[in-house]
């Protein structure tokens, strides 16, 4: 990375890897073996997790200093963020661990055995049955 930084977030889009922290985001192209910096997020995230989804990549977390979660969408060709108007998130406490699988974006919870679902496509939440443990 350019920078050694901790809390942080990675995820990998179209091959590339990316590494989102409050202030910045990297990524790192292995066929050049470079690192580039790009802009940061719009509004700094604590504790923020990251998952890549239908070419864009998403940042979930609190404003940094603030217990208010949003989710933030990175766009690639344009090197911005965005605001993602998601509708009222679940009540996390705080930032779930994210993965994406066929279009969707799964929230798990640390603390919970519960999953949300978003379907960005429709934007729309939704829950599958809780996980056993």
């Amino acid at each position: 990375m350019l920078k050694a930084r901790e809390y942080h977030s990675s995820s990998v889009l179209d091959g590339l890897l990316y590494v989102v922290a409050a202030d910045s985001t990297e990524r790192y192209d292995h066929t050049t073996d470079s690192w580039e910096a790009l802009q940061p997020m719009t509004y700094p995230l604590d504790n923020c997790s990251t998952t890549a989804c239908r070419g864009r990549l998403y940042a979930i977390g609190s404003l940094a200093g603030k217990e208010t979660m949003v989710m933030q969408c990175y766009d690639p060709d344009t090197d911005l963020w965005s605001l993602v108007d998601c509708g009222q998130l679940p009540p996390w406490s705080f930032a779930p661990k994210t993965v994406t699988l066929n279009g969707l974006m799964y929230f798990v919870r640390d603390d919970s055995a519960e999953v949300d679902v978003y379907n960005p496509t429709k934007n729309e939440w939704d829950k599958i049955p809780s996980m056993n443990q």
